[in-house]
């Protein structure tokens, strides 16, 4: 029998849509539920594709897209992010403050470690009062971009404290308040 094309990308859809399946299946059903519009469902299903090593391109890229209803522009922004969170690029500050606290900022967080660090990797976390993105939260910091979960995109970070050489507030120091 001879293949078309059109029967070649079906094939490869459906074989992405299976490993879609099965990385779904790993993550926790309260943050990946396809219809969770509050969950971790983007970060976390692409961050656990980049962590085992899948490209996220071709049929993988469109059935990403499709299952999380997002353009593929958009997957792949978020996969950018991922990546950096993947390779050790510097510190990642995790938002524990009120609002991201209420909506799951602890499970998001800690299901996201388990995703992105394999074992005896010397990622840094650092948890923090606020990162200033409160009506979407919970957020999680990298760089100078901030994963904003209720939103489900990425954002840069551009608040005053960036420029003048200070940071967010740890969650160990009172001494003074949150900077927008």
């Amino acid at each position: 029998m001879v293949r078309s094309p059109l029967m070649e990308r079906s094939r490869g859809s459906s074989a992405a849509c299976e490993a879609l399946d099965a990385i779904q299946a790993s993550l926790p059903a309260e943050l990946s539920a396809d219809n969770c519009r509050e969950g971790g469902a983007p970060l976390l299903l692409i961050a656990a594709c980049r962590a085992q090593g899948h490209v996220v391109e071709g049929p993988l890229l469109g059935a990403l897209a499709a299952r999380l209803d997002l353009s593929t522009e958009h997957v792949l922004e978020i996969g950018s992010f991922c990546d950096a969170l993947i390779a050790d690029e510097g510190e990642v500050t995790l938002c524990r403050g009120v609002t991201c606290s209420m909506h799951g900022a602890k499970e998001l967080h800690g299901h996201l470690k388990d995703v992105i660090e394999g074992p005896g990797s010397p990622r840094q976390y650092r948890e923090v009062f606020c990162l200033s993105q409160c009506e979407h939260g919970p957020s999680i910091m990298q760089g100078d971009r901030i994963w904003v979960t209720r939103a489900r995109r990425v954002v840069a970070d551009g608040r005053v404290w960036r420029d003048e050489g200070s940071g967010p507030v740890s969650l160990t120091d009172t001494s003074r308040p949150v900077a927008d």
